[in-house]
């Protein structure tokens, strides 16, 4: 756990320094709102509240997460069980701004995850309403789920479904450079595949590379009840 006038790199840019009412950000200031257990509740200038896991035992994604879960039990913050899910999801659902209304869109999608950043590439076509949206208005959300599975209980609260998910946002950007281009497309293909591709100029000519610059994310996986797996703990 994190002791007061102890050093905690939390996010990737910043280290923060709990003392007993306020954490310490250069020449800032953090409002200290609750310290309960491995969930801090912090405000830094404009921000609005934000959660963050302080365990020094657990590794978290340094800064590049969501606010906290209603159900903790549920967040997955291993890094290698998050690879596992963007490895098997294939499809996520974008969520675009479309004025003052949501429009949301299923797509295929290729990522790197480095040092708990995360990177989203996505493809289509040159043209298309989704790309109007993104150019007026870059801001972006997804969400995207695998190894769903349903189940039935006796009466109908006992009814549910497992699955594992990750979702976030972030800023979309239609690349324009032709060998960002070719990048983006040889990691979509590697997440999509498992297989390596090279694209020469005239395929990626051919269509719009999307990169989403990820601030925030999170991962969930809700397993099968105890009651039909046959585990208890």
């Amino acid at each position: 756990m994190l002791k007061a006038g102890t050093n905690r790199q939390i996010q990737s840019t910043q280290t923060y320094k709990l003392t007993n009412k306020q954490i310490s950000i250069g020449s800032g200031a953090i409002r200290f709102f609750c310290f309960k257990g491995e969930k801090l509740e912090l405000e830094v200038g404009n921000w609005k509240k934000k959660y963050y896991n302080v365990s020094i035992e657990k590794e978290r994604r340094k800064g590049f997460f969501m606010r906290g879960m209603t159900k903790r039990e549920r967040e997955v913050t291993d890094l290698n069980e998050i690879l596992k899910i963007l490895d098997k999801c294939k499809i996520l659902h974008l969520g675009l701004v479309d004025g003052d209304e949501p429009y949301v869109v299923p797509m295929n999608y290729g990522y790197t995850l480095d040092d708990g950043k995360m990177t989203i590439y996505l493809h289509g076509a040159l043209k298309g309403y989704k790309l109007d949206l993104m150019r007026a208005n870059p801001k972006v959300f997804f969400e995207m789920e695998c190894e769903v599975e349903h189940f039935e209980g006796s009466v109908a609260c006992q009814y549910g479904t497992s699955y594992s998910s990750v979702m976030g946002r972030g800023r979309a950007e239609i690349i324009e450079d032709v060998n960002e281009k070719k990048s983006g497309l040889s990691i979509f293909m590697k997440t999509q595949t498992g297989d390596d591709f090279e694209f020469n100029d005239k395929m990626v000519s051919a269509v719009s590379v999307i990169r989403i610059d990820v601030s925030e994310f999170t991962a969930k996986h809700r397993p099968m009840p105890a009651r039909i797996t046959g585990e208890h703990s």
